[in-house]
C-alpha cells in the first residue's frame, strides 16, 4: 500500500515531547516521496509517546509508519535526524535546525502556524497553500537573507507604485508599473539601481516575458482589444527615469501623441451585495430603439436578466410595405444548449391585389368584369426555433459567427374579408362589394 506517514518529533533536554507533526506521502516517484501534506491522527501521537518514553532521545527525530493489508499502522523506522521533507514543518514555522541549537541552550517553546500547506520536490523546493490569504509577505532573517556570508540586497525598496510580474534579463529586472497613469514595462538595473522605461504604448503594456532569442513579449492593449507585442531588448534605446520617481504622475503630455488617460473620481455610492435571486432580476429593461433589423420605424424595448441567460423584447413596428402596425413579443433563452427563441406577434394585415379581369362569353354578350381586390384580416403568429452555434470569433470590436437554426412558424388568420373595387361591370351582372372567408 502507498499510505506512508513520517511523523517528525522534537524532544527537549528533559525527554519531554514538545512537538509532533506528521506528513503523508501524497505523491511518490521512483520510490521517493516527491509530494507531502500534513496529516493528523490520534494513533500517531500514542505511538510517538511510547517511543519517546522508552528511548532516550534529545532534539529532532522521526519515525516512519505504514499501513498493512489490515489497515493497521506498523512501525518501519526510527532515526535521530531530519526527514527528507521536513521543509513542510519549516514552512509551518518550525525550524528544526535552529530549535536543536536553542534546545541545548535552554527551554524552548513552539508556535506553529495553522494554515494548510502542500509541498512538492523538484529542482527547487516549491510550496503552495490553497486556503492561505495574506496582505504582506515577510522574509525570515535567520536562514534566507544571509547564506554562506552572501548578503542579499534590496534592489527595489518599498513603494506605493505597483510592481507586477517581475522577471530577470541579464543585469536588469523587468516589471510592469505605471508611467503617467498608464501601465508600461520598466527595467531596474540590479547593480546601479537605475530605472528605465522600456515600452511606451498609448493604452498600456502588460505581463512581460523574455524569449530565448532575447525579445520582449508583452500584452499590447489597444482599441481592438488585447494583442501580443514583441520588442527587441536593447538597453541603449530605453528611456531613463529620474531617480526621484516615486509616485504615479497623470495628465502630462510627454511621450504620447494621443491624449493621456486621466483617472476618474471614485463613486461614493454604496452597492449592496446579496445572493442572486433569479425571479427578482428577471426583468432589467435597459435598451430602446427606433428601427428594427429591416429598418422599419419601431418603438422597441429590451430586457435582459443579470446573468444574460434570458432576454425579452417588445416591439411596435410600422410595416412600410403594407402600411400597417405589427406588435411583437420575443424571448431568447441562453441558459441551455441549443439557444431557444420564442416569438409571438399579432397585427391587422392589409394587402391589395389586382387588377383582375373576368371574361363573360354567353351568346352574343361578350364582356369582362374588371376589379381590384383588397384583402384584410387579423393575424397571429407563433415562432419557435433552436440555434446551434458553430463558430464565434471575436477580434477587437469585430465579431464573426456562424450557426444553424431550425424552427417552425404557426400562423392563424381570422376575420378575413375581400373588398372589391370594380372598374367595369357588364350589364345584367350582379356583384357584391365584399366577401368573408373562413379562418385558417
Amino acid at each position: 500500500l502507498t499510505f506512508n506517514l513520517i511523523p517528525l518529533r522534537l524532544s527537549n533536554k528533559n525527554g519531554e515531547l514538545i512537538f509532533e507533526g506528521a506528513r503523508q506521502r501524497a505523491r511518490i516517484s521512483n520510490g521517493i516521496s516527491v509530494g507531502a501534506i500534513e496529516y493528523n491522527h490520534p494513533k500517531i501521537n500514542e505511538i510517538a509517546n511510547k517511543i519517546n518514553n522508552n528511548i532516550d532521545i534529545t532534539g529532532s527525530w522521526f519515525f516512519q509508519l505504514k499501513r498493512d493489508k489490515y489497515g493497521e499502522l506498523c512501525l518501519m523506522e526510527i532515526a535521530d535526524r531530519f526527514g527528507g521533507t521536513s521543509v513542510l514543518n519549516r514552512i509551518m514555522g518550525v525550524n528544526f535546525a535552529y530549535l536543536n541549537i536553542l534546545n541545548e541552550e535552554g527551554d524552548v517553546s513552539i508556535v506553529k502556524n495553522t494554515y494548510h500547506i502542500e509541498v512538492g520536490r523538484s529542482l527547487d523546493i516549491k510550496s503552495k497553500s490553497n486556503d492561505l490569504k495574506y496582505n504582506h509577505v515577510y522574509i525570515d532573517y535567520d536562514d534566507t537573507i544571509i547564506i554562506k556570508d552572501r548578503k542579499f540586497y534590496v534592489v527595489i525598496p518599498e513603494t506605493l507604485q505597483q510592481i507586477n510580474h517581475p522577471i530577470f534579463y541579464k543585469d536588469f529586472i523587468l516589471y510592469e508599473s505605471q508611467i503617467n497613469g498608464i501601465d508600461q514595462i520598466l527595467a531596474r538595473h540590479v547593480k546601479t539601481e537605475e530605472l528605465f522605461q522600456v515600452t511606451s504604448r498609448p493604452i498600456g503594456a502588460y505581463n512581460p516575458s523574455v524569449t530565448p532569442e532575447g525579445y520582449l513579449l508583452f500584452n499590447d492593449y489597444s482599441q481592438m482589444g488585447d494583442g501580443i507585442g514583441m520588442l527587441p531588448l536593447q538597453p541603449s534605446s530605453w528611456t531613463k527615469i529620474d531617480s526621484d520617481y516615486r509616485t504615479v504622475r497623470t495628465g502630462h503630455l510627454t511621450e504620447y501623441n494621443t491624449h493621456s488617460i486621466f483617472d476618474q473620481d471614485m463613486p461614493e455610492q454604496n452597492f449592496k451585495v446579496t445572493d442572486y435571486n433569479g425571479v427578482n432580476t428577471l426583468f432589467n429593461f435597459h435598451s430602446r430603439y427606433i428601427f428594427n433589423d429591416d429598418f422599419d420605424p419601431t418603438l422597441g424595448i429590451q430586457s435582459d436578466n443579470i446573468l444574460g441567460t434570458l432576454s425579452f423584447t417588445g416591439e411596435m413596428v410600422f410595416n412600410q410595405n403594407e402600411g400597417i402596425r405589427e406588435n411583437r413579443l420575443r424571448s431568447t433563452i441562453r441558459k441551455f444548449y441549443p439557444i431557444i427563441d420564442v416569438e409571438f406577434g399579432w397585427m391587422n394585415r392589409n394587402i391589395n391585389h389586382g387588377k383582375f379581369v373576368q371574361k363573360f362569353d354567353e351568346g352574343r354578350v361578350k364582356d369582362s368584369l374588371v376589379f381590384h381586390l383588397n384583402e384584410k384580416w387579423s393575424e397571429s403568429v407563433i415562432k419557435l426555433s433552436a440555434s446551434l452555434p458553430l463558430a464565434n470569433q471575436i477580434r477587437g470590436i469585430n465579431n464573426r459567427f456562424a450557426y444553424v437554426k431550425l424552427g417552425s412558424i404557426y400562423t392563424l388568420r381570422k376575420k378575413t374579408m375581400y373588398h372589391f373595387d370594380f372598374l367595369h361591370i357588364p350589364p345584367n351582372v350582379k356583384v357584391a362589394s365584399s366577401q368573408s372567408m373562413d379562418d385558417r
